[in-house]
């Protein structure tokens, strides 16, 4: 009966040393699950700050794209404007051209009709007395002619400035319809990059919003092992103290049996002896 009870009580010994241990790895789990939940928020917070900032990144770059496709449609419109006042530029010059034309047929004009009153004064010088009349409107036509031949002069020394003008502005029109060319170009370039950024950030901004969703369920897992650990670890250390309680009460019983167990072989001696002396009182 003592060694039943001595092995009982080393069981349970082992028994609660095991409960002990297995209570230790859970408090250990329990922790861990905590720290790990406790990450998975950090990390999903974080990830709400990234999706926020890609939010307004994209906004950012979708009103960037719509001011850029303005440039370009406003770089159009100047295009045309350009080319426009180029086209006006070279009516001018074409007007300018038919003007001197003109200009020079009234200078042969004027030149003839200088020659013209050259001619009437010479023969209204030899007519005498009768010619005076006509030579006064010889002189007075051939001022004009001198007249209308400066003013001739004059106007095709303007109309060469304004030809010129209107060279060198159709040129600078023509410069200017070149560089803008050239802008629009590498501004529609810049857009075409532009919109496969664009695509690419709004691609990422999807693939952020799918990550904070999945973090969100790994969250609530986290958050759930988490405190299902904690109610594992509140189980495993009441089993622990039960465990404890159960191995006092055996080693309580182990006690009471030992003393038994000696009270037993006292009384076994003591029937022996008895027995001895029974023996004595025999005929």
């Amino acid at each position: 009966m003592n060694d039943a009870s001595e092995t009982q009580s080393k069981s349970m010994d082992e028994l609660n040393m095991t409960v002990d241990q297995l209570s230790i790895s859970v408090n250990d789990i329990a922790k861990n699950a905590s720290q790990l939940a406790e990450v998975v928020t950090d990390t999903k917070d974080n990830s709400d700050l990234v999706k926020v900032k890609m939010e307004d990144t994209v906004s950012v770059s979708e009103h960037s794209r719509e001011d850029m496709k303005q440039v370009v449609v406003a770089l159009d419109n100047i295009q045309n404007s350009v080319t426009n006042l180029q086209e006006s530029i070279n009516k001018v010059g074409t007007a300018s051209g038919e003007i001197v034309n003109i200009v020079k047929i009234i200078g042969e004009i004027a030149h003839q009709t200088n020659l013209l009153s050259l001619n009437a004064s010479i023969e209204a010088a030899r007519a005498g007395e009768a010619g005076k009349g006509f030579a006064v409107v010889a002189t007075e036509i051939n001022n004009l002619a001198k007249s209308s031949a400066n003013s001739v002069s004059q106007i095709s020394d303007l109309i060469k400035e304004v030809n010129d003008l209107v060279g060198d502005t159709v040129k600078q029109a023509g410069d200017s319809v070149n560089d803008i060319n050239s802008s629009a170009v590498l501004i529609n370039t810049a857009v075409d990059s532009f919109d496969t950024i664009f695509q690419n950030i709004h691609e990422t901004s999807n693939m952020i919003s799918q990550v904070v969703e999945r973090i969100d369920g790994i969250e609530e897992v986290a958050t759930n092992a988490a405190a299902i650990s904690e109610e594992q670890a509140a189980s495993s250390d009441e089993i622990l103290a039960t465990s404890e309680t159960t191995l006092a009460q055996a080693k309580n019983i182990s006690g009471n049996s030992k003393v038994v167990a000696k009270e037993a072989q006292q009384l076994a001696q003591t029937a022996k002896d008895l027995a001895n002396q029974v023996k004595h009182f025999k005929v």
